[in-house]
């Protein structure tokens, strides 16, 4: 994978949950109660050498480590606003079935990191 592919797989699956909490921070921030619910992957915690799952993979665990960072600062910013990263696993899509080799995949795994809440903190970022 190309590094511009690379950058753009971050700049949609990272950034864009980075800015979209950026916009809609304020918002949040004013309400009596908000929550913010971020989609990471079960790929953040399952290694797969190559394909389109390095860069996948590396951006869903920036998206996690995001959300923990925001529900830890939140909780003295804005213990109003809910912060959860869920991980929902791989669905039997021809793209997955083209890219990731299920052979390599420890299905109990997956099994036990898709059914746990990892991320279901309260609170969000302060201002700023």
């Amino acid at each position: 994978m190309s590094e511009a592919e690379f950058d753009k797989v971050m700049a949609i699956n990272c950034d864009g949950v980075i800015t979209a909490t950026r916009v809609f921070w304020p918002m949040l921030f004013a309400a009596d109660e908000a929550a913010i619910v971020n989609t990471s992957s079960v790929a953040a915690f399952l290694p797969n050498a190559g394909g389109m799952c390095n860069p996948y993979a590396v951006s869903k665990a920036a998206v996690r480590g995001f959300s923990e960072h925001l529900a830890m600062d939140s909780r003295i910013m804005a213990p109003h606003i809910t912060v959860s990263c869920v991980h929902p696993g791989a669905v039997n899509t021809e793209i997955v079935r083209k890219n990731v080799n299920m052979e390599e995949v420890d299905l109990r795994f997956v099994a036990r990191t898709h059914t746990r809440q990892s991320c279901m903190c309260r609170s969000v970022l302060g201002q700023g």
